[in-house]
């Protein structure tokens, strides 16, 4: 128990892409044995996927430091007084990236402004929008306010949301291989670097913020947003994939580079609040 207690973080990151990998391997023997998602409850798995990642979470920190470990992870929750630019920034970043990668294909192929559009046939329903808000709900908490917290404790912000985003690419393959409930055809290199980017962008905007609403609303966003550019395998196809996984990570770089931070912050360290004021004061996690 003492060797879970002082790893915890990386016993939960090592276990989880495995948890996962057997629940998906049981929910598709369940599949075939029903004779098909027909007569299969499909919210088993649809929903199930993520309660599990939350709950192993929840559990396995009750085990190693009870209810005010639980406290502790729905805190940044709380935080909901930071800069309103940055709930702009949240909620419009995704759909930014997806135009800017849509006008450069537009710009080589010369069809220019016409790549960019938007279709709502995927997102029709109150009920998807609201299952994705869930979604990322629990992803924030599991991801950023537990894990990018715990390793930052050791090493940059940086490095930590770049290790994160490998172990979260690793939750995500067995969910790609059984290819249910997920976008078709996903190549698992651009997946990778793809969730490397969202993760930066998470650790990025949490540690201007400390809040992780603005967290959440940003990864809603980039999951609403994949389903609403055509900037996935099925509607934009492979290459733009791959180009919107390669800009996405390269501008969230850019933004670490320019605006931090960087290196392992000890307490009051003075970096930017905001992208426009660069003296606030972030109090440590």
């Amino acid at each position: 128990m003492q060797f879970i207690r002082k790893n915890e973080v990386w016993v939960f990151l090592l276990l989880i892409p495995i948890l996962n990998w057997a629940f998906v391997e049981w929910v598709a023997a369940g599949i075939e044995s029903a004779g098909g998602e027909e007569n299969y409850p499909m919210s088993i798995y649809r929903h199930g996927r993520f309660f599990l990642l939350g709950g192993a979470l929840f559990v396995l920190v009750m085990i190693t430091r009870g209810f005010g470990g639980i406290t502790e992870l729905l805190r940044p929750m709380l935080n909901w007084r930071v800069n309103i630019l940055w709930y702009v920034f949240a909620l419009g970043w995704a759909a930014f990236v997806c135009c800017l990668v849509l006008l450069g294909k537009g710009i080589l192929n010369g069809n220019g402004l016409s790549e960019i559009t938007i279709s709502f046939a995927v997102m029709n329903s109150a009920w998807m929008w609201f299952t994705l808000l869930i979604w990322a709900f629990i992803g924030e908490i599991v991801w950023v306010s537990y894990a990018v917290r715990q390793l930052q404790k050791d090493m940059s912000i940086f490095n930590a949301a770049m290790i994160v985003g490998i172990f979260w690419s690793l939750w995500w393959f067995p969910i790609v291989f059984i290819g249910i409930s997920i976008i078709p055809g996903l190549p698992l290199g651009a997946l990778t670097l793809n969730m490397m980017a969202a993760a930066g962008m998470c650790a990025f905007v949490y540690a201007h913020t400390k809040s992780g609403i603005c967290v959440w609303l940003l990864q809603f966003m980039l999951n609403s947003m994949l389903l609403v550019f055509p900037v996935s395998p099925t509607s934009g196809g492979i290459p733009t994939y791959w180009a919107y996984a390669i800009v996405y990570f390269i501008l969230m770089l850019v933004l670490f580079y320019l605006f931090g931070p960087t290196k392992r912050k000890p307490v009051n360290q003075t970096v930017p609040h905001s992208i426009g004021n660069r003296t606030h004061q972030l109090q440590d996690s």
